[in-house]
């Protein structure tokens, strides 16, 4: 079941302190196309889940993912971070993201990013994040995934807020919303793709919720 979204009129306005934000389909997007992991094509759904989450926790390195599926085929691991730092550096903000942060900012809401994340995209999250906050946290560094309550004690932490005076925003049902209320915080899912459940499309309403 998906989880149920908090309406804009079921947040608690007053309790929220800061907001923490998912970074890719949330705030920032890049080309999947550019990153072609073909020498794995012959994996199955289940072992690419369990790189996937391997992968986001920090737990696979370059070279053990170079050493599965066609190894024979597989890139060297120069080429391969190529590929990987290619991919990272294609990533954008959505063009309604900095107007929107730039008014968080101005009211006085802290701002973290917490993302489930390979180390590649760490720097370039970083990067375009740098101009509003210095709290960006990538699960490859934390060593924990969402919907872990442990990834979001840590961006409880780095704001120094407790968690129930926090809102998440983020895309994803279970990592983002459910992984957010299970840990006390409030969440607002959006969907800039717009398909249902349907949330926010762009970041646009949290200005008229938080002024």
């Amino acid at each position: 079941m998906e989880p149920r979204m908090n309406a804009p009129n079921e947040i608690d306005v007053r309790r929220i302190r800061g907001v923490v934000f998912d970074a890719f389909g949330t705030v920032m997007h890049n080309d999947p196309s550019d990153m072609n992991h073909y020498w794995l094509s012959s994996l199955d759904r289940n072992q690419w889940r369990d790189i996937r989450l391997a992968r986001m926790r920090g737990t696979l390195s370059d070279e053990d993912l170079l050493r599965m599926g066609d190894r024979e085929n597989a890139p060297t691991l120069e080429q391969y971070r190529a590929m990987a730092h290619k991919n990272a550096e294609s990533t954008r903000l959505y063009s309604d993201v900095p107007p929107v942060l730039d008014a968080v900012v101005r009211q006085g809401y802290p701002i973290a990013v917490l993302s489930n994340a390979v180390l590649a995209s760490a720097p370039v999250i970083t990067r375009l994040m740098s101009p509003w906050t210095e709290h960006v946290l990538v699960s490859a560094l934390l060593g924990v995934t969402k919907p872990d309550q442990a990834a979001f004690r840590a961006a409880g932490q780095a704001l120094d807020l407790p968690l129930n005076r926090l809102l998440m925003i983020g895309d994803g049902p279970r990592s983002d919303m459910r992984g957010a209320r299970d840990a006390d915080l409030q969440a607002v899912r959006i969907d800039r793709r717009g398909e249902p459940p349907h949330g926010w499309t762009t970041l646009d309403p949290l200005l008229e919720l938080l002024t």
